[in-house]
């Protein structure tokens, strides 16, 4: 598939497959998700207010919504990975902590538990990302280790998976 930060008006008018495509980004409006949700596009839910813009959607639109959500990993290298213009005095990791979008694994468990309650809306797993934090490979490397230990965690994720049937893969 194919990963976008808005809908992808051009992608799609090149005949790309809807099914195939995500919607990703942390500035999502009500419409942009309303209208992903029409095609058939999967949001990736990256705050909690798009919780409640899925519900509408699917309201607005009449058709289901397909939707991941979105993990915030933070693995231990982090530091080390990023570009320096996102380094700040108290640690561009700290600063990443309070400012990025996603999801703690223990907040993803309650949204979890939200989005499965909304008729309609159809959480098909977890996401992550490193975006334009870093363009090293580490980075990458980084945090595909950190969702894969999440993903692995006993402690939230198995609650994830046997609750509410939540699949992943780590590539």
């Amino acid at each position: 598939g194919v990963q976008t930060c808005a809908l992808p008006i051009s992608t799609l008018a090149g005949g790309a497959d809807p099914a195939l495509l995500v919607m990703n980004g942390s500035n999502k409006s009500a419409d942009e998700v309303a209208a992903a949700v029409a095609l058939g596009v999967t949001v990736n839910v990256d705050s909690t207010d798009e919780i409640g813009f899925l519900r509408d959607a699917v309201r607005r639109t009449g058709r289901q919504a397909k939707a991941c959500l979105r993990l915030k990993v933070m693995p231990p290298d982090l530091e080390e990975n990023l570009l320096d213009a996102y380094r700040t005095h108290e640690g561009a990791a700290e600063n990443i902590r309070r400012t990025k979008w996603g999801f703690t694994e223990e907040a993803a468990i309650g949204l979890v538990r939200q989005l499965r309650g909304i008729e309609g809306v159809v959480l098909e797993g977890l996401s992550a990302h490193v975006g334009h934090l870093s363009t090293k490979p580490g980075a990458f490397a980084s945090v595909c280790r950190a969702f894969a230990r999440a993903a692995r965690s006993e402690e939230h994720t198995s609650e994830l998976q046997s609750r509410f049937g939540i699949s992943y893969a780590v590539f």
